[in-house]
């Protein structure tokens, strides 16, 4: 399945390369090392800007990570908060988020608690012993992660960092994950489509600019975009003629990790069993198909079954999942309640794919208990996506008969329709999620959640494929339908527009005494 032509465009005209793509052509490497520099500094930035501990629910998560530094591992009557961070978080934790702004005299929000004087050690002790006695309801969730971020906060720990520094430390774990994903961007689309150069740079450039603030948070999330790519790369290989053993146990592995992540990623099994039923077109083909999808299917659940094992054993529930609904006050439906759910009402629908879209791009973050974000960017980020993401379809998936030979053709059509089932699925398992699931009257996230599941950062796993389509309907918007502008062009105007987007209604969260920049100037205080 993998493609060796992409048959792109050049040009508005169609003729000769435009001077950028000429130059990044001879200058490839280095431009996307570019990149990657760039979105280090960026990922750098925002994560430093942004106080401790944002609104998606970032205690929980600092906590697990804390937990697993020390070698913790899920079982019954550990869901408390880590007496260690309870103190971090008590210490670093600003009422900015769900605080009333009319609450603050002049504006101004009290002084962190690291500033505080010793006359009011006593309410800082309080503060502390009421996160110890808090409930984590991220403690038993997929591991990988936490692992992951707990070896890089022991790192910190070896290098000097204490206190508040320790604790931004970990978020800065996610400047290397994003610096990945950017470099793997390119590799994808180079790998399955080398002729289409406008994708080779636009992708990770997009991804480089994506204004998704789950990467300025510590978040699970953060981990899906890179491993659900690698684990879709491996299996676009394992389904084509130049398979080999080692891209199968590669497939398996990373669907894994991909699972062991974000229990949202079990998208990738029926993924699985896409790719494996385009592949299949002869008697012989069939059974090929067959036995490398259950080589996959098992590579996969002998790792992470070992989890599911342990939950079971140690939790009494395989998916580790039931003490976390319960917490939040997420309660199931019954399959004959399923009609009655919310997100099938015609306005509800609506209002799920908007905010599904418009989440996907700019996340969550609130700030005063508002989001932080601008209705004129929703409504670009909506619209463009529900405009060019279609045209890319078409563009990827239908191919007109003169580019490239008929079987990188048929192997460009057969990876573009499983990035588009890739998309299809997840939004899928959102819609079923909203079926599915319902908020507890009375409880908080019923008052602050709309009843149906509209999170785009559960969508993560499908970044790259997202970013092809989008970008592929942006080039064959203004190549082959209009012909009036380059394709770069409009893309360096879109990521500075949304930069600058993104800058302006984050400027006020820059100026809170809480955050990395204060922190450091407070040194001696920490």
């Amino acid at each position: 399945m993998t493609n060796q032509n992409g048959g792109g465009f050049s040009t508005a005209g169609g003729e000769k390369p435009v001077w950028f793509e000429t130059l990044f052509c001879r200058n490839e490497r280095t431009v996307i090392h570019l990149l990657c520099l760039f979105v280090a500094v960026r990922l750098f930035v925002f994560c430093a800007g942004f106080p401790l501990f944002s609104s998606v629910d970032e205690q929980a998560h600092f906590d697990t990570v804390y937990k697993y530094a020390r070698g913790y591992l899920p079982r019954k009557g550990v869901d408390l908060y880590d007496p260690g961070a309870a103190v971090l978080i008590a210490l670093h934790d600003t009422p900015e988020i769900f605080g009333d702004e009319r609450e603050c005299p002049d504006g101004k929000v009290p002084p962190p608690m690291w500033r505080w004087p010793p006359s009011k050690v006593e309410t800082v002790g309080q503060t502390i012993i009421l996160w110890q006695k808090c409930l984590n309801h991220e403690s038993a969730s997929p591991p990988l992660y936490y692992g992951l971020a707990g070896a890089w906060l022991d790192l910190g720990r070896l290098s000097g960092q204490s206190g508040g520094s320790l604790v931004y430390w970990v978020r800065f774990f996610n400047m290397g994950v994003m610096v990945f994903l950017t470099w793997y961007a390119h590799v994808f689309v180079r790998r399955h489509y080398p002729d289409r150069v406008f994708l080779r740079f636009g992708v990770p450039c997009l991804i480089a600019f994506f204004p998704q603030d789950i990467f300025y948070s510590m978040n699970a999330d953060i981990l899906s975009a890179p491993l659900f790519a690698a684990a879709l790369d491996r299996l676009i290989r394992v389904f084509s003629p130049e398979c080999r053993k080692s891209d199968v146990f590669a497939a398996g592995v990373f669907c894994a990790m991909a699972l062991l992540t974000k229990l949202t990623n079990i998208v990738m099994l029926p993924v699985i069993l896409l790719a494996g039923t385009m592949a299949a077109r002869t008697p012989e083909s069939r059974r090929l198909s067959v036995h490398r999808c259950l080589a996959v299917f098992g590579m996969a659940f002998l790792i992470f079954g070992v989890w599911l094992g342990w939950n079971e054993a140690m939790l009494g529930d395989w998916w580790a999942t039931r003490d976390k609904m319960r917490m939040v006050g997420v309660i199931e439906r019954p399959v004959t309640d399923w009609w009655r759910a919310p997100v099938l009402q015609p306005h509800y629908f609506v209002a799920f794919i908007w905010e599904t879209l418009i989440s996907f791009w700019r996340g969550s973050f609130v700030w005063f208990g508002k989001t932080i974000a601008s209705p004129s960017m929703d409504v670009f980020y909506a619209i463009s996506t529900l405009l060019l993401v279609p045209i890319g379809f078409r563009e990827i998936c239908f191919r007109r008969k003169g580019e490239g030979t008929a079987m990188d053709r048929q192997a460009g059509r057969m990876t573009g329709w499983l990035l588009a089932g890739v998309l299809v699925l997840f939004m899928g398992l959102l819609m079923l999620l909203s079926l599915r699931l319902g908020y507890r009257q009375g409880c908080r996230a019923a008052q602050i959640h709309p009843p149906f599941t509209a999170d785009g950062r559960f969508m993560l796993g499908a970044l790259i494929p997202f970013a092809i389509f989008y970008l592929a309907g942006l080039e064959a918007l203004t190549c082959r339908w209009f012909r009036c502008a380059s394709p770069y062009l409009l893309l360096f105007v879109m990521v500075a527009g949304i930069t600058c987007g993104e800058v302006l209604i984050s400027a006020h969260v820059f100026s809170s005494p809480y955050n990395w920049f204060h922190l450091t100037m407070d040194a001696p205080f920490r």
